[in-house]
């Protein structure tokens, strides 16, 4: 059986991975805590199951999907199969023969082509680590040869040898052939042989107290029968005191019967006549105090009455109108909330307008003006602006030109002024060009002249703008406008003037809206001074005040008679009640009179005598019924009462006093014996050396098969233990000498077992001469012959290759040399059996590399 591939979906921390096996040898190189641990025990697990099989406990589950499941294809005998195993809920394996197409599902079993390994040796045996071979070097040549001799290289087996010296150890402790010693056996039989003794010692006893034990039982028999008379006697007394209260109660009924008072009278009164005169006495005095209180009750209502004067019928006959009266004050006292709002708003819009006329104008706003704004249309004094700055505009452009002309003209006057200077200086100066000085002078005087203005010419008559300044003056209706708009490009002024002007006219719009409200509010006065139609209303304070005045008045009248309405109904309905209780009355003192007139007449006229009477009656008769009632609680037979009657209950009880001393008497003797016999028999007790006989008979019988089974055990090792070597060793050594050759290129030829007085050695044939272990063997050859022997314990447990051989680290500290060998040996090995490896070491892994017959496969570190 070859493991092909190991895909995981989770295991630990695999998750979505899967290796590919192949038929070489297949090692997994990564670091520490790479998952080389999680891959061996996934293997462990496809092989034998999840150990242990509960997903709470076993240390590969994944803590994110909690859970474990992967799967393997597996070849074997060229057959394939694929194996999922899962832990969730429970362990499931479920194995498909792809070839077949057909499933098979277990819970946690093993393979079924493993069965003849357990685990435990699979895990010892199969699975071999640089641990195990690391402590071979460090250990004495003698424990290594027990164990390879022994033990076949493997710790999973126990040295037969020792084995058989620890059954032979626990017979010989159980029982001995040759008498010596303690066994427990021979303790067991002593003891037992004691006990058997002491056994009779006592039965001799107990026959010379066999009188006493004869007196006790006769005692004990008399006993008996005086305890049946006894009860008997008993149960006559118990009869009789049964029939007694019987009896007696006869007798009491009889007697209160003889005292009833006219008896044959008194069955023709009313059965419940005290009880009726009872409830009628209290039912009269009850209703005589409702009575009172009801009429009381009505005298105080009355008294509390109060009477409606006239002033409140007026008051009252305004009720008709109450709705129009108070929808008329509402609508009123809307208007004057309204007239109020608009005054408010109006006194608002004032203080606007005069601030902005402040800031527009810079002085104060008359009434006048106020009234002159309105008329003002902003658009046209927009229109005359313009026209004004338009004609500013050109009076500047023509003053600018005179001037530009005017300072070209002073430079050519300066220029000849300055000449005539210069000529007239020279001619002053210089004799001969005298003649200069006069056109020197004259060309002076030209530029003199030139700088005096000719004529004098005002700017405003080359453009007259002020036509328009009189158009404005018009518009604004009188209100000069400041000199400030003129210059104003963006016209914010006019913006402004005409939003001033809105607000005036709003202001004109709620001084119309306010005349109006006043209007309506003089008329909603008039119409409800006209509703009132009332004499002598005084409207002084305002109608509206004077009206909720009257209104509230009227509120309190209303009140005041929905009050005495209700006064009224109180006093009618308890009226009412007063009536029926009187009527009550009447008729209860109607039953109340007909139950005197019966007392009377059973009393012979006398009332108190006959109620009394009637009273005293009815106390027996009540006593005659309880006593009969208690009678019917009796089940007497008559026939019994008729014997029980004959007997004389003074002497029975004297017959059961004696029997009962007598009884006491033979209870003390045999209490006596009784003592004297227990005693005896917890000095001598017989019953625990019987049960001490049995127990321990019973103990050594145990032994004894425990005995003869570790024997027949023992024997059965020592001849298996015998047999398998004659069968089975000589093959090993054989399989180990050729393992051990290939290993070390045919240094060490053979390999030999040695048998001397019960004692094996391992004897080594190197370059054609024996040599025992300790001188044939370096440190470092010891891990290659325990290799050898662990390959061939191998292979003759499993001989059909169905488990892999496991090496965990096991080459690490092997030289090249051996290592090349090694691993030609392994290589070779592959053709029958699955090897798997595992290391960390990246020299390690990189050797491997280098052999064409090892696939090495890198897991990496997540």
């Amino acid at each position: 059986m070859k493991i092909k591939s190991l895909d995981y979906k989770v295991y630990g921390k695999l998750m979505s991975q899967s290796f590919q096996l192949g038929d070489k040898i297949t090692f997994f190189y990564g670091r520490n805590e790479s998952g080389k641990s999680t891959i061996f025990n996934s293997i462990y697990s496809m092989l034998y199951g999840f150990k242990p099989a509960s997903r709470d406990k076993h240390p590969y589950v994944n803590w994110q999907a909690n859970e474990i499941n992967f799967s393997s294809k597996i070849v074997n005998n060229e057959e394939l199969f694929e194996a999922e195993r899962s832990l969730k809920s429970a362990p499931k394996l479920n194995l498909t023969d792809i070839s077949k197409n057909s499933i098979q599902s277990f819970r946690n079993e093993k393979l079924p082509f493993i069965a003849t390994v357990s685990d435990r040796m699979f895990e010892s045996v199969f699975y071999l680590t640089a641990e195990t071979l690391n402590s071979i070097e460090q250990d004495t040549w003698e424990n290594v040869q027990e164990q390879l001799i022994f033990n076949y290289g493997t710790d999973y087996l126990k040295n037969v040898n020792v084995v058989l010296a620890e059954l032979e150890k626990e017979i010989n402790s159980i029982w001995r052939n040759d008498k010596r010693g303690n066994p427990q056996m021979s303790v067991l039989q002593s003891e037992i042989n004691e006990l058997k003794k002491e056994k009779l010692r006592l039965e001799l006893l107990y026959e010379e107290r066999n009188t006493d034990v004869e007196m006790l039982k006769h005692l004990t028999s008399k006993i008996d029968d005086l305890l049946v008379l006894k009860k008997s006697i008993n149960e006559q007394l118990r009869a009789i005191r049964e029939w007694r209260p019987y009896k007696d109660l006869n007798d009491k009924i009889e007697e209160l019967s003889r005292r009833i008072y006219k008896a044959e009278s008194f069955k023709q009164l009313p059965e419940q006549i005290l009880y009726q005169f009872d409830q009628s006495s209290t039912k009269l005095a009850d209703i005589e105090v409702r009575a009172e209180k009801l009429l009381e009750k009505i005298e105080q209502l009355k008294r509390n009455l109060v009477p409606i004067s006239e002033t409140d019928v007026k008051l009252l006959e305004l009720n008709a109108i109450r709705n129009e009266l108070e929808n008329g004050v509402q609508g009123y006292e809307a208007k004057d909330h309204e007239i109020h709002r608009i005054i408010d708003e109006r006194m608002r819009l004032n203080d606007k307008i005069v601030a902005n006329y402040q800031l527009l104008f810079n002085k104060e706003l008359s009434l006048e003006e106020k009234n002159n704004l309105k008329g003002v249309q902003v658009l046209d004094l927009i229109t005359l602006v313009q026209k004004i700055a338009e004609g500013e505009q050109k009076k500047q452009e023509i003053i600018q030109n005179e001037n530009a002309n005017l300072k070209s003209n002073n430079l050519l006057v300066i220029a000849i002024g300055s000449i005539g200077i210069v000529f007239s200086f020279l001619g002053g100066m210089l004799p001969a060009i005298e003649i200069l000085t006069w056109p020197g002078l004259l060309m002076i005087g030209y530029a003199i002249a030139s700088f005096l203005p000719i004529r004098s010419r005002k700017p405003q008559s080359l453009v007259d703008v002020s036509e328009f300044h009189d158009k404005i003056k018009q518009a604004t209706n009188g209100i000069p406008l400041p000199e400030y708009v003129f210059r104003d490009n963006d016209q914010r002024f006019f913006t402004k003037l005409e939003q001033l002007i809105a607000l005036i006219i709003d202001e004109t719009i709620l001084e119309n809206k306010l005349e109006q409200m006043a209007i309506e509010k003089k008329n909603d006065e008039d119409r409800l001074i006209a509703l009132m139609n009332m004499p002598n209303v005084d409207f002084t304070r305002g109608v509206r005040l004077t009206i909720q005045l009257i209104l509230a008045q009227l509120e309190g009248v209303n009140k005041r008679v929905s009050e005495e309405a209700s006064k009224l109904k109180e006093i009618s309905q308890y009226e009412e009640q007063y009536q029926t209780e009187l009527n009550h009355l009447k008729a209860i003192k109607v039953s109340h009179e007909s139950l005197i007139h019966c007392i009377n007449e059973f009393g012979d006229g006398d009332f108190s005598f006959g109620l009394k009477q009637i009273e005293i009656n009815r106390d027996l008769i009540q006593s005659i019924k309880l006593y009969r009632s208690e009678l019917e609680n009796f089940e007497v037979d008559l026939e019994q009462l008729k014997l029980l009657e004959a007997l004389d209950y003074e002497q029975l009880e004297a017959q059961f006093e004696e029997i009962s001393e007598l009884e006491k008497s033979l209870l003390t003797e045999k209490t006596k014996l009784t003592s004297e016999v227990e005693n005896f028999k917890q000095q001598f007790n017989l019953d625990v050396i019987i049960s001490d006989i049995l127990s321990k008979q019973q103990e050594y019988n145990a032994l004894s098969k425990k005995r003869d089974l570790l024997m027949i055990s023992y024997e059965i090792l020592k001849w298996t233990d015998e047999k398998f070597r004659i069968e089975n060793q000589p093959n090993i050594i054989q399989r180990v000498s050729e393992l051990l050759s290939e290993m070390t290129g045919g240094k060490y030829e053979q390999v030999l077992l040695q048998e001397e007085n019960q004692k094996y050695e391992l004897i080594f044939r190197v370059g054609g001469e024996l040599l025992p272990a300790t001188l044939a063997f370096s440190k470092g050859t010891k891990q290659q012959l325990f290799l050898a022997y662990r390959i061939a314990v191998i292979e003759a447990l499993d001989p059909e290759g169905n488990l892999p051989l496991v090496l965990d680290e096991a080459l690490i500290n092997w030289d090249q040399e051996r290592f090349d060998k090694t691993m030609n040996l392994l290589s070779r090995l592959t053709d029958k059996r699955q090897i798997i490896g595992f290391t960390c070491h990246l020299d390690l892994a990189n050797r491997l590399k280098n052999l064409e017959s090892v696939r090495v496969i890198e897991v990496e570190n997540e």
